[in-house]
């Protein structure tokens, strides 16, 4: 949802090897297959966890083992995949993202990335917001000193009328990495819908500083405003929330 960074290249032949291992633990017959949610079994997290027959249970172990021959380790080639999948993620892809976040936690189930990209899935895609809760708990769990995952975490919180718990994890992730983008995006909105304007304010020109999409328009009208600990008067308006990144 907001940023991925990649975290580490690998030769040429890993990576071909990896792609041809991409989904060679499905038939072709398994993939057309719907499950009663409407998606296809490579395209459920986890594989719908206790839903995966003996046999393709079998193919995936045997598809782990050949990872192991290439040397390369298995949190490397979960990074890989996880890399693949976020970029068609961005591309708005969401089969194929879901089916390399699979890849990656075949291979790596205590990569915490992966339960970030679930979570994003389950969110962006299904509305699942318990769902998409729960893989985010279990991601930070996974990785708490990881800023942009929080980001995305509190999004989903802000996006879903949870502000002071979208305040607190932005807050964590700001503490962290203080340039971390679209926190302070994230700040603001959150305050802004808490009715905490000082604090909205604050954040605003915090993150302008540091290069966050909040516009001086919005600066000026939110400065206009009256200091109140009753939020934003009825009579005025305030210019368009500062966006998310889509």
């Amino acid at each position: 949802m907001i940023f991925f960074e990649p975290l580490f290249r690998l030769t040429g032949f890993a990576v071909l090897f990896l792609c041809a291992l991409n989904f060679g633990a499905l038939s072709a017959e398994d993939e057309e297959a719907p499950w009663p949610d409407g998606h296809r079994l490579n395209e459920i997290p986890m594989f719908g966890e206790g839903r995966l027959p003996e046999r393709l249970q079998k193919a995936n172990r045997k598809l782990v083992r050949e990872a192991y021959k290439t040397g390369i380790s298995l949190t490397k080639s979960s990074n890989h995949a996880m890399e693949r999948g976020w970029k068609a993620f961005n591309s708005s892809d969401t089969a194929t993202a879901i089916r390399q976040f699979n890849q990656a936690w075949l291979l790596d189930r205590r990569n915490g990335a992966v339960y970030w990209g679930f979570g994003v899935v389950l969110y962006k895609r299904d509305g699942d917001l318990k769902g998409a809760l729960k893989m985010f708990g279990r991601a930070r769990r996974m990785q708490p000193d990881n800023p942009y995952l929080l980001v995305d975490y509190g999004r989903v919180f802000e996006e879903n009328g949870e502000p002071d718990a979208a305040v607190t994890l932005f807050l964590d992730a700001v503490s962290l990495d203080p340039d971390t983008k679209y926190a302070y995006v994230g700040l603001v909105r959150a305050y802004v819908k808490a009715n905490d304007l000082g604090n909205a304010l604050l954040f605003a020109y915090e993150g302008k500083d540091r290069g966050d999409p909040i516009s001086d328009e919005f600066i000026a009208a939110l400065e206009k405003i009256p200091s109140t600990d009753n939020g934003l008067p009825a009579d005025v308006k305030l210019t368009a929330l500062p966006e998310w990144r889509p």
